[in-house]
């Protein structure tokens, strides 16, 4: 690939500060970008085998004279469709000439209320069923995710031998709750409040199922703590590791996937550690530096990894 490495500008190289402003600033600049493909969205809603009910989000080119491929974009925990980095590398697809659906996993994105049951990792067999519809509608398809949607985009590659590309994807989900809740406490902080007003908003839709304000779960102080209380009461796991197991995606999981990774050492959400020892069939790319799911590379808020993503599937899909 003939794009240049990723050199952080000036004053913006420390992982905390790319993390930070890719999470925060991106997310007020970029929706003022991202008219090509919001002025095309349409919403539609996709119903699993199971009777799970998904949204994504689809922006179609104009007619073309040949088929135009679709990638499909998945969110991080507790993002959106709507997220900065999410809109952004869409626009850049978009205006690169693919078709985007960006797909919400389940009670994200405002869809709290479509299903009883509550999302948790390992819910994979409703995604791959959902994303086997949408490939279904297009001769070429891939797919690719930020964080825990990098950890879904690389079970999907597994599932169904789609295309995929995981950027800073979630490896090793025990040594990433670890280093939330070990490291500074404003990224636990931001977790906790997140997944708490997530909750509420699932105790809204269904009053009925769950009251979490008098679970326990509001007393609780760390992610670790909140995750073993979810998987005892809300799963059928039985064990806080069995629940770990099910989407870790170290050692030889991925053996003979053919896929794509990139990430960064100075990552403080996804230790770099994750990506060490993984099969040959992946391409992995591990930058030095470009924080969780940053890589911002000018003071516009711009990221890297749009053009090294849209440049990734040109050469897939226009050889």
């Amino acid at each position: 690939m003939s794009i240049t490495e990723f050199r952080p500008p000036l004053g913006l190289g420390h992982g905390h500060i790319q993390t930070i402003l890719g999470s925060s600033l991106r997310k007020l600049a970029v929706p003022r970008r991202a008219f090509g493909v919001r002025g095309s969205e349409k919403e539609e809603t996709f119903t699993a085998r199971d009777g799970t009910r998904l949204v994504a989000w689809i922006s179609e080119q104009p007619e073309q004279p040949e088929p135009v491929p679709l990638i499909v974009i998945i969110h991080g925990w507790l993002g959106t469709h709507n997220s900065g980095y999410n809109l952004s590398l869409a626009e850049s697809l978009w205006t690169n000439g693919f078709n985007v659906a960006r797909l919400n996993l389940r009670d994200h994105g405002g869809t709290t209320h479509l299903n009883k049951g509550m999302f948790h990792n390992g819910l994979i067999e409703e995604v791959v069923d959902v994303v086997g519809q949408i490939q279904h509608r297009y001769q070429e398809m891939a797919v690719v995710g930020f964080s825990l949607g990098g950890n879904f985009a690389l079970r999907l590659a597994k599932a169904i031998k789609v295309p995929a590309l995981g950027v800073c994807p979630l490896m090793d989900p025990s040594a990433s709750v670890a280093a939330v809740d070990a490291g500074w406490s404003v990224y636990k902080s931001y977790f906790m409040r997140k997944w708490l007003r997530a909750l509420d908003e699932k105790s809204a839709a269904f009053p009925e199922l769950y009251q979490f304000r008098s679970s326990g779960a509001y007393a609780l102080k760390t992610v670790g703590d909140m995750t073993a209380h979810f998987i005892e009461h809300y799963t059928d796991y039985s064990t806080l590791q069995d629940y770990y197991d099910c989407y870790t995606l170290t050692g030889s999981v991925l053996e003979g996937v053919d896929a794509s990774i990139i990430a960064a050492a100075d990552d403080p959400v996804v230790p770099a550690i994750g990506f060490e020892g993984l099969p040959t069939s992946l391409s992995v790319k591990v930058m030095p530096k470009g924080g969780h799911c940053a890589f911002i590379d000018s003071y516009r808020m711009t990221s890297y990894v749009d053009g090294y993503i849209s440049q990734h599937f040109e050469q897939l899909f226009r050889k």
